[in-house]
């Protein structure tokens, strides 16, 4: 059984309140936050960053590491300042391999941009294939130099179906610049529809980007929701205090950037692992530097 802890953040039926609800599909996805203007991987988050920010576009590849053979998942994202496709391959969750295709658009300009994301997802059991379509939109609004505020409601074609629900979320963030965007300070918040106060997870985190180069992310997500976990080959259901992740990048001559991340939480979860190769389609700076 694939879990996930960025978010990851999965829900089982009754007995264990909660099945497993798709909202992201790579660990990735997760280390970003919803009012990023640049950096082609935030893209693949929120489509509204797309457009938002010039010479954005680029080709990445990315594959988040299981302690297990048959679990993991790879991702291929093309981007261009408007357009972008998408494929990811989840090898198992809840023994079931999903198969993830996209067309995202966006359209806007460097203070107002909305974008989505239009997914068709093929689930395949052991004896046959379930095929659903969904939908995610999002927008980024850039005022000024230093501040950008993201909104992003996701699966609003919200799906049921057997072990896996594709259940409708929203997250709203807002970003703080210093320094020529050397530093950036974000905050998220995910909710449902009908949240009450308890039910909201934030995330905080930064990122410091001292050289075109180089690149550090960290943040930490309160009030996570709870995972369901295999202890000794029992289901049990793992009430999370905190979730927390690092990643590094680094840029390669120029031409391919180099991501790797890993996540972890107070319960002791397995540390999930992720690597992602990033070649912009230019060599200017906006499409490398946040």
């Amino acid at each position: 059984m694939k879990k996930y802890i960025v978010i990851i953040i999965f829900l089982l039926s009754s007995v264990f309140y909660a099945q497993q609800d798709l909202t992201r599909l790579t660990e990735l996805q997760k280390m970003f936050f919803v009012s990023e203007t640049a950096s082609m991987a935030a893209t693949s988050f929120n489509p509204a960053g797309m457009s938002i920010r010039r010479n954005n576009g680029g080709v990445i590849i990315g594959y988040d590491f299981d302690e297990f053979s048959n679990q993991g998942n790879s991702s291929v994202f093309i981007s261009t300042d408007n357009f972008g496709i998408s494929y990811q391959d989840v090898y198992n969750i809840n023994n079931v391999r999903l198969l993830n295709y996209s067309i995202n658009l966006s359209i806007g300009n460097e203070y107002i941009s909305i974008g989505t994301s239009n997914r068709y997802t093929i689930a395949k059991y052991s004896s046959y294939d379930l095929k659903l379509f969904n939908l995610d939109a999002g927008i980024i609004l850039k005022p000024s130099s230093f501040l950008s505020i993201g909104l992003l409601a996701r699966n609003l074609t919200e799906v049921k179906f057997d072990s896996l629900n594709y259940l409708r979320n929203y997250t709203a963030g807002i970003s703080l610049m210093f320094f020529d965007e050397t530093l950036n300070l974000y905050a998220d918040v995910d909710f449902i529809d009908n949240a009450k106060a308890d039910d909201l997870a934030g995330m905080v985190g930064l990122v410091i980007s001292p050289l075109n180069v180089f690149e550090f992310r960290g943040g930490v997500i309160l009030n996570p929701n709870n995972i369901l976990d295999l202890r000794n080959g029992i289901p049990k259901l793992i009430d999370l205090k905190y979730e927390a992740f690092v990643a590094a990048s680094f840029l390669i001559k120029n031409t391919i950037r180099v991501t790797a991340g890993t996540r972890f939480n107070d319960a002791g979860e397995r540390t999930r692992f992720s690597v992602v190769l990033g070649f912009p389609l230019t060599k200017t700076t906006p499409s490398i530097k946040r």
